[in-house]
C-alpha cells in the first residue's frame, strides 16, 4: 500500500479585509472616504505580474497611513483590467465577485474598530459592507492582498514623509 503524504499550507493573514459594495467610480468614493473620515489616500496603480493567463493585472490601490493612531489603510479596487489595448476586466478577487472594493487595516487591536468603520460607511455612502474572515479566502488572494500591501509600503518609505497639520 502506497503512503500518501499531505502538505497542509496554513494561510495567514495579520490585517482586517472589509468588502465594501457601491457603485461608483473608486476616485469619487476614495475621496468620499477622505472627506468622511479624515484621511489623506494617496493612488497607486498597481501591476502584478502574470496575473491572468501570464498576462500582468493593474490594480488602482488607495493608501493612508494614519500617524497618530500607528495604522495603516488600503482601499483595493476589485475590478482591474489585464491587457491596457483590449482593457479586459478582471476580479482581483473572484470568490468575492459582487465586492467592489477592499479596505486592508493593518495594525488594528481595537476589539470595535472595524465595526464601527463598517456602520460609519454603511451610513455615510450607502454602500454594503462585510467583514471577511481572511480564512475564507483563497490562499493566492491572500498572497495577492499581501504583494499589495509590501509594494505600497516599500514605495511610501522611498516617499519624503509629509507633515501633518495639527488643528
Amino acid at each position: 500500500m502506497k503512503k500518501k503524504n499531505i502538505l497542509q499550507i496554513e494561510q495567514s493573514a495579520d490585517f482586517e479585509i472589509v468588502g465594501i459594495s457601491i457603485a461608483i467610480k473608486d476616485f469619487s468614493f476614495c475621496s468620499k472616504l477622505n472627506n468622511m473620515l479624515d484621511f489623506k489616500f494617496d493612488r497607486h496603480i498597481i501591476n502584478i505580474p502574470e496575473f491572468h493567463d501570464n498576462k500582468d493585472g493593474l490594480f488602482s490601490v488607495f493608501y493612508y497611513n494614519d500617524h497618530e493612531n500607528y495604522m495603516d489603510y488600503f482601499l483595493i479596487n476589485n475590478k482591474g483590467i489585464i491587457d491596457s489595448t483590449e482593457k479586459l476586466v478582471v476580479k482581483l478577487i473572484p470568490e468575492y465577485k459582487n465586492m467592489d472594493f477592499f479596505m486592508i487595516i493593518l495594525e488594528n487591536d481595537k476589539e470595535d474598530f472595524i465595526e464601527n468603520l463598517r456602520n460609519n460607511i454603511r451610513e455615510k455612502t450607502s454602500a454594503t459592507t462585510l467583514k471577511i474572515d481572511s480564512n475564507s479566502l483563497k490562499i493566492n488572494s491572500i498572497e495577492y492582498f499581501n504583494f499589495i500591501i509590501s509594494h505600497i509600503k516599500s514605495i511610501n518609505e522611498q516617499m519624503p514623509r509629509r507633515k501633518i497639520r495639527k488643528n
